[in-house]
C-alpha cells in the first residue's frame, strides 16, 4: 500500500499512528524498567539475567518484573507493619 496515493484510506494512517506510539511506548517501558533495575539493590547476576530478559522477551518480562516489584514492596511494607504493631 503506498501511502503517497491519494486512495489510501484513513484507517491505514491511523494505524500507523498506533503502531508508532505503541513502539515508542515499548521502548520507553523497557528503559524506564532498565533504569529501575540497574538502582536496585538486587545481586548483579540477577540484574544481568533480567536485563538480557528484557532485550530479548520484554513483552513477558517487563509486566513480570513490575509484577514481581510490587509484591515485594507489598511484603516489604507488610513485614515492617507487623514489626510496629509488636
Amino acid at each position: 500500500m503506498d501511502p503517497y496515493d491519494p486512495s489510501t484510506p484513513k484507517w491505514f494512517f491511523l494505524f500507523l499512528a498506533f503502531h508508532f506510539f505503541m513502539f515508542t511506548w515499548g521502548v520507553f517501558a523497557v528503559a524506564i524498567t532498565l533504569v529501575n533495575l540497574l538502582g536496585s539493590d538486587k545481586p548483579k547476576n540477577v540484574k544481568a539475567v533480567w536485563a538480557i530478559s528484557f532485550i530479548v522477551i520484554p513483552m513477558f518480562s517487563v509486566p513480570a518484573f513490575w509484577i514481581l516489584k510490587l509484591l515485594e514492596d507489598r511484603n516489604e511494607s507488610s513485614a515492617g507493619s507487623k514489626r510496629q504493631g509488636s
